[in-house]
């Protein structure tokens, strides 16, 4: 469980200089009320975090009963057995801005932190923007390892994790009772 001091730390804006984040956006093929309510609660996330390119992919996991609000917590069980436990600092229904984070399985890093933004198209779909913050520690490898990790994984992963938010959220909505 994370402490009161790290869900503070993890919890801060994202900074202005993205060397460190990775950015993606989808469109989505169901209206805004429907893809807040039931992105990430609602979804198959072992169809959202696939293996890729050696990182594990989640096999299961288990959620608080007040999941996804502030708070709450999901905790993954990998594809290696390794387990993360995210937790939820912020979900704000007025901007429709939902904030996760954890501390990452490697010690080069102070925390991971995800930011979804979630907003309503002319047409009626929701655009859903991904921004991940790999927060190095503030030493040399720290930094080399994020920019390494940036580059040649964490963009693919993400990019491929929002491609399966996105069709999660479709077939949840073309399959809703």
């Amino acid at each position: 469980m994370l402490t009161q001091q790290q869900i503070r730390d993890m919890s801060a804006p994202l900074p202005a200089d993205s060397t460190y984040i990775v950015t993606n956006t989808a469109i989505m093929d169901a209206p805004l009320d429907f893809v807040w309510e039931n992105l990430p609660k609602n979804l198959d996330i072992s169809n959202i975090m696939r293996p890729y390119r050696g990182l594990p992919g989640a096999a299961s996991w288990v959620v608080t009963q007040e999941f996804n609000e502030p708070g709450s917590n999901i905790t993954y069980t990998m594809t290696d057995n390794t387990t993360i436990t995210e937790t939820i600092f912020k979900r704000d229904p007025a901007t429709h801005h939902y904030v996760y984070g954890y501390l990452p399985p490697v010690p080069i890093f102070d925390f991971w932190q995800g930011n979804l933004f979630y907003s309503a198209t002319p047409d009626g779909r929701t655009e859903v923007v991904w921004r991940y913050w790999l927060k190095p520690k503030n030493t040399v490898i720290g930094k080399l390892g994020a920019r390494l990790l940036k580059r040649f994984i964490w963009s693919g992963y993400t990019a491929r994790g929002i491609q399966g938010m996105k069709a999660e959220v479709e077939r949840l909505y073309r399959n809703q009772g």
